[in-house]
């Protein structure tokens, strides 16, 4: 067990080190400072994500057929040799990459700031503070200039606000709105996958009871639409933390991604539990059970399309009043 769980360990420590840091290093490899620099940078996230998808169908289709039909070993060898193959492959263009040279610690640069913000919380703001600012950045660093904001000023009446929105909120916005239709989607097509399996089932499974006579094509185009309002959800929201972090920053930046992704599993597998606690024992039919027959899964899709709805109200809200990376005051 200790063994197993190291090898558990160390998967999850490569996997830290190398997921944030290919999405920052990637981008780095264009010019933002030319257009066809910045269509390169959107271009790379929409094919790493590609690329991440087809690897985790690959993973999950064709290596766990070999691990569960052909062979455990050969079904851990393949992705070893792959991953021995993709080392050789980086180390072997070494000569060719743009390489940033870290300087400082970004870290220590952020308690630095909460630290004086929390010395200078009693003194009084001057009139004109723009103008007392420490304006100096050193040749050296790669970091852009902030423009001065006042939204978490307590004297500020009026929260500047900016009507046009960046791509990145847009795309984002898209995807929430897909993965409501698709929560609804979902919810309509397990009512009748559920009312044809107890009114005209075509067979019965030992464990899960009647069969319905739906045709899995029908799962289609909510999968589809699952597919889609990831893509620009996930594409977008790595987009934005790449332009949006501070230039030293993005590699921490490219984590907040998987780190939302971990957070969110453990949201959902509390859910679930909540889920099963809340309707178990119920007057009502229990939501998820072991026979979604005698379940009310349809039920579990609209609590989640209102919780997407909410979300997605709290994210127009915080769209609206956020200032992005080089905007003016106002």
């Amino acid at each position: 067990m200790a063994f197993l769980l190291s090898s558990l360990g160390l998967l999850v420590v490569g996997a830290g080190g190398i997921r944030p840091c290919n999405l920052a290093f990637g981008a780095d490899q264009f010019n933002s400072n030319t257009e066809s620099g910045k269509m390169g940078i959107s271009s790379f996230f929409n094919w790493y994500y590609f690329t991440f998808t087809f690897a985790m169908m690959v993973s999950l289709t064709f290596i766990v057929y070999v691990q569960s039909s052909v062979s455990w070993a050969w079904g851990l060898a393949i992705p070893t040799f792959l991953m021995l193959l993709s080392c050789v492959l980086f180390f072997v263009g070494t000569r060719i990459y743009v390489i940033l040279k870290p300087e400082g610690s970004p870290l220590a640069n952020m308690v630095q700031v909460i630290v004086a913000a929390v010395k200078k919380r009693q003194l009084k703001l001057p009139e004109q503070p723009w103008l007392s600012l420490f304006n100096h950045i050193s040749t050296s660093t790669i970091n852009s200039k902030l423009p001065y904001t006042d939204q978490f000023s307590p004297n500020t009446k009026k929260v500047h606000r900016q009507r046009r929105w960046h791509h990145s909120p847009e795309k984002m916005g898209v995807g929430m709105v897909l993965a409501i239709i698709t929560m609804l989607v979902s919810a309509v097509v397990e009512e009748r996958r559920r009312t044809l399996a107890v009114n005209n089932p075509v067979g019965i499974d030992p464990r899960r009871g009647l069969i319905s006579s739906l045709s899995g094509m029908r799962l289609v185009p909510q999968l589809s639409l699952v597919g889609l309002s990831e893509a620009f959800t996930v594409i977008a929201g790595v987009e934005f933390y790449y332009k949006q972090f501070p230039e030293n920053m993005r590699s921490i930046g490219g984590s907040f991604l998987f780190v939302g992704f971990a957070l969110s599993n453990y949201l959902s597998s509390f859910l679930v539990s909540v889920v099963h606690r809340t309707t178990s024992g119920a007057a009502t039919w229990q939501w998820l059970p072991q026979d979604l027959n005698k379940g009310r899964l349809d039920y579990f899709y609209y609590l989640i399309a209102a919780i997407v709805v909410v979300n997605f109200g709290y994210f127009i809200m915080c769209a609206k009043w956020y200032k992005y990376k080089g905007s003016g005051t106002s």
